[in-house]
């Protein structure tokens, strides 16, 4: 907000994991409107691996709760929650925002890990799963003047591939 000129972005673009981020991001920006300081929530747009994706498959589904699921093996391994604890409410709140749950495939997360690395930032894979799903949000969902925020989350040398 503060980078923006105490404007909040349209969209923010999270990792969707156990929900620290997403969820603390929401309240964040809600007690930011509620101050008046912003006028509107950002739409929250949370990340999943697509090997690991309860909320995601839940949200498409309309569903307030998701369904016990069987993982596959992901290198995002800060996003591959099968049961997340704050499920219901990161559910709740990206619905609120008018948000969305995109997933990721493996390949894009390798791909993208590498395209970071090649332009200095070394993270880790849950990071690089993030910004592949911003670029899947930016080429497929994004309004043309629409301000769309993302964070990179952890350093490279929790993980190697």
């Amino acid at each position: 907000v503060e980078q923006l000129n105490f404007r909040a972005p349209h969209t923010l673009v999270l990792p969707a994991g156990n929900g620290t981020l997403l969820l603390g991001a929401f309240i964040g920006f809600r007690e930011l409107k509620e101050s008046g300081v912003i006028s509107k929530i950002p739409k929250l747009i949370g990340i999943q691996a697509a090997n690991c994706a309860p909320l995601a498959q839940a949200y498409q589904q309309k569903q307030t709760q998701f369904a016990k699921i069987t993982p596959q093996a992901t290198i995002a391994e800060g996003i591959a929650i099968a049961e997340p604890m704050r499920g219901t409410q990161m559910l709740e709140y990206v619905g609120i925002t008018g948000g969305d749950f995109l997933t990721v495939e493996e390949a894009e997360i390798k791909e993208t890990w590498k395209e970071l690395a090649l332009k200095g930032y070394y993270v880790e894979p849950t990071s690089a799963a993030v910004i592949a799903g911003l670029k899947n949000y930016l080429a497929h969902h994004a309004q043309k003047d629409e301000i769309v925020a993302s964070v990179l989350t952890g350093h490279g040398l929790k993980k190697s591939i």
